[in-house]
């Protein structure tokens, strides 16, 4: 379909600096499960759990919460259609194409789907979050 997002840097993250899920799941006031849930993207991270990642592992908020909105967005995606056409389609109903080409809209990242979506969204206001 199109590219997967995954969480990869965290694990990597991890393993670079020798620690278990376990310790950093400790660290984190959470459960193995919960992390290891959060690490294969099942469920979300709110805001107090962003904040303590941060501070634990010194990754900027701010690129916490964009992974987390990348992973958000393309569940949503993936769970509605079942491929790029499909999500192109979509993105263009809702008047991403006429924004662009008027000028109301700049793409951070013209080609990722899932950037177009998030980028489109917040134009639009729509809060899938």
């Amino acid at each position: 379909m199109f590219q997967k997002y995954n969480l990869q840097f965290h694990i990597d993250y991890l393993d670079y600096y020798n620690i278990s899920i376990k310790e950093f799941s400790d660290k984190l006031n959470i459960t193995e499960n919960e992390l290891n849930n959060i690490l294969n993207n099942n469920i979300g991270i709110d805001e107090k759990l962003m904040n303590n990642i941060s501070k634990l592992t010194s990754i900027e908020i701010k690129l916490i919460k964009f992974a987390e909105k990348q992973k958000t967005m393309y569940k949503y995606l993936s769970n509605r259609f079942d491929n790029k056409i499909e999500i192109k389609k979509y993105l263009n109903s809702l008047g991403l194409k006429k924004f662009v080409k008027e000028g109301k809209l700049e793409l951070k990242d013209s080609t990722n789907d899932i950037q177009n979506a998030i980028d489109l969204f917040e134009y639009l206001n729509i809060d899938i979050y």
